[in-house]
């Protein structure tokens, strides 16, 4: 059930379909970087929708763990891999490569940011 909403959340975040990631998020969701770095909900939203269209992209979520902190919330550690591949203005080309690592708070069915 969990990859399923995964799934859904990937379909959503390439649409830009910021009621469909919203309704798939957690309540009182908050994502944390390795940083710790805080972003709510609206927060993730908002730079989801800012980000352009990279037919070049493949990404990757992985669950690395997920335990309950009390009864009704839980938090996630994921690990989202993203490949890309970019041009220069004279033409070459350059593969990037980056990790991410998320540790997500919230009520109900945890989802990411």
């Amino acid at each position: 059930m969990l990859q399923s909403r995964y799934d859904l959340m990937k379909v959503a975040m390439a649409a830009h379909d910021e009621v469909a990631v919203a309704m798939l998020l957690a309540p009182n969701f908050v994502s944390e970087d390795v940083s710790a770095n805080l972003q709510t909900a609206s927060q993730m939203i908002k730079d989801v929708n800012n980000l352009k269209a990279d037919p070049n992209k493949s990404s990757k979520t992985t669950l690395v763990s997920v335990e309950s902190v009390t009864r009704k919330r839980v938090m996630v550690v994921q690990r989202y891999d993203i490949k890309t591949v970019r041009a220069d203005p004279d033409g070459s080309r350059h593969t990037f490569d980056l990790m991410l690592f998320q540790r997500i708070r919230g009520s109900g069915l945890p989802m990411f940011g």
